[in-house]
This record gives C-alpha cells, structure tokens and sequence, in this order.
C-alpha cells in the first residue's frame, strides 16, 4: 500500500502537468493567452504570497475568522470535487485544529494543529489517511493564512483567503521545484459557527 500512495502522487501531478500543457496549447493555437472560466482563475498570485518558512503572525485575526464548520465545492486536479473542513480551538485556545475531508474520486480525512502564539510564526503538523505527516509553518493577516506543508515526499502551499463573513477560498499548491503548481481550489461557504474558548 505505501508503494501506491506515491504513484498515485505521480499521476496526479502529471495529470495537472498534461492540463497547463493544454492550456498553453490553447494559447499558442488561439495567438492570445487562454482565459479561464473555472475556479482556478481565482487562485491567481497566491502562489507569490508570503512563505510559512518567514516573517511573523501580524495579526491573528484570520485565525478568529477561520472558526468554525465550511463546506466547499471546487476543482482537485482538474476534476469536480468537494470539501469539508472544520477549525476548532483547542486547548484552551493554544492551538487551533482543523479537521479535513475531500469527497471526490480521491478521498482524504486530514486533522492538523496549528500552535497559536501572538507574535510567532505559526507551526504544526498534519496527519492523514494516506498515511502521511506534514509539518507545518505558516503566516497569517488580518485575511489570509498561508500555510507551507513538507514531509519526506512531498511539499506544498495552501492558501486560505477570506472573502467576506462567511465565505472562504483555498488555494493549494505543490512544489515543482522553482515553483509552484496549482493543483486544487474551492470555494467554501461558513455552516455553523464552533464555539470559542
């Protein structure tokens, strides 16, 4: 089983390599860049945002606007996909959980907790039901948490932006090296409200 997550990874990336090499495909036959209707259009420039790896929590209130329960319909390689995910403090509002599930054609639960400290860069780790654990390192405004994620084989970025009172968009990217890959986006909407401590 572990020898299939990875080629799983693989064809999942070389699935979103063959749809930008459509994309500039398009480009080049048309003479003009190719415009993207899709959700993914939204995810514009929020691979160039600030790493987890630097700087500091500026302001936490991105992380008070997080709280709670969000469901959320988009694209995860290309393909209709959608999301649940709840954040949650815990531990006497030290630590914020996310807990995490994709309901698509590939199906992942994920729990992650984030330490919170004013002032810190926000750490922590990821667990999933592939089998995987991530560390974390992220940054955060008054309206976007950006969250780098590594492990052994794999890293990435997601992004988190807020939209408005109840509405939230995520962006997630992989590492290709130089750069970074756009390979899922949604958009969520808030569904309940999670008591804060």
């Amino acid at each position: 089983m572990e020898a299939v997550i990875p080629r799983l990874v693989a064809i999942s990336l070389a699935a979103v390599t063959l749809l930008i090499a459509l994309g500039r495909h398009a480009e080049a036959r048309n003479g003009s860049p190719a415009t993207d209707p899709s959700p993914l259009a939204e995810c514009a420039g929020a691979e160039s945002l600030p790493a987890g790896s630097g700087g500091s929590v500026s302001s936490p209130r991105v992380l008070e606007e997080l709280v709670g329960r969000w469901e959320g319909s988009g694209q995860l390689f290309g393909a209709p996909a959608t999301f649940v995910m709840s954040w949650t403090p815990v531990l006497d509002g030290r630590f914020l959980e996310l807990e995490y599930e994709i309901r698509a054609a590939v199906r992942l639960k994920a729990r992650a907790d984030y330490r919170v400290a004013e002032g810190e860069r926000l750490r922590g780790v990821w667990i999933d039901s592939r089998g995987e654990i991530l560390s974390l390192a992220a940054t955060a405004t008054d309206s976007t948490l950006v969250t780098e994620w590594t492990s052994t084989t794999e890293s990435g970025r997601t992004v988190y932006r807020i939209d408005g009172p109840a509405t939230l968009e995520v962006c997630d990217f992989v590492s290709d090296g130089p750069g970074w890959r756009l390979f899922g986006v949604a958009r969520y909407t808030r569904t309940a409200e999670t008591p804060r401590p």
